[in-house]
């Protein structure tokens, strides 16, 4: 039932909701420990446009059980927990003065930055970016979130360093490219270039690195009541749609 109700949302023209979600009860019946996450539904319906159904089962099989890290979508999500630990991590390294700004206003980016990880951007950029973000994933891995993430927040610095608040936030980070003029296409050129740009070279070592660290964090933090996991919001008590929509959870219009 939840994935019946969830063929919608995607908003994905030319998809058949029938295969999409043949697709994903295939995926729930062959890892029945993770089942169904609704951003499953972005990513699912994005390779049903260049592949047919079997195809692009496997295809999420192997992104979702083998490219992505483990436990992104368990129940505790530890691994997607430790990511945007790392994110934040290497915020403070490549853009200190932004993420010294968002400690002073106490903004936490991890209600948006979820987001963009869960979905692999999918719900984020344009269509036509968000696919090369996914054929990315697929040839080089899940550190191109972490290139993309990076090239946004640097992108969009000026704009975050005026916020005060995660609503404030949001409204730049919701739709971090425009696409209705010149403008826009530069500013899609200069994200994709700053993606594999050298400031972020090493990323992949890195990466490594402090994701071990932070998942040593994460699973300690697992004996502790889960309210304490990320003082900014609990995982328990969010709705993935809202957290997928983000308009509802922050009482912005979309």
């Amino acid at each position: 039932r939840v994935i019946q109700a969830d063929l919608h949302r995607t908003g994905m023209e030319g998809v058949d909701e029938a295969v999409l979600e043949n697709v994903l009860l295939a995926f729930a019946a062959k890892n029945p420990k993770i089942g169904y996450c609704q951003s499953m539904s972005f990513v699912a319906a994005t390779l049903l446009m260049y592949m047919e159904e079997e195809s692009a089962f496997w295809t999420l099989c192997g992104l979702l059980e083998d490219i992505l890290p483990e436990d992104y979508f368990s129940e505790r999500m530890s691994g997607l927990r430790a990511d945007l630990r790392v994110l934040q991590k290497l915020l403070s390294e490549e853009i200190p003065e932004l993420a010294e700004h968002l400690d002073l206003q106490g903004i936490d980016l991890s209600p948006i930055t979820v987001n963009w990880f869960l979905c692999l951007f999918l719900n984020t950029l344009p269509a036509d970016w968000s696919h090369r973000v996914l054929d990315s994933v697929l040839h080089e891995g899940s550190v191109v979130l972490f290139r993309m993430a990076l090239g946004i927040l640097w992108l969009r610095r000026k704009d975050l360093l005026s916020c005060s608040s995660l609503p404030d936030a949001f409204s730049f980070l919701r739709s971090p490219m425009a696409t209705s003029d010149d403008a826009a296409a530069l500013d899609a050129a200069e994200l994709w270039e700053l993606m594999f740009a050298s400031w972020l070279n090493d990323l992949s070592n890195r990466l490594r690195i402090l994701r071990a660290e932070q998942l040593r964090l994460v699973q300690a933090e697992d004996g502790e009541p889960r309210r304490k996991i990320l003082p900014s919001f609990s995982w328990s008590d969010i709705e993935w749609s809202s957290v997928l929509s983000m308009g509802s959870w922050l009482s912005l219009s979309p």
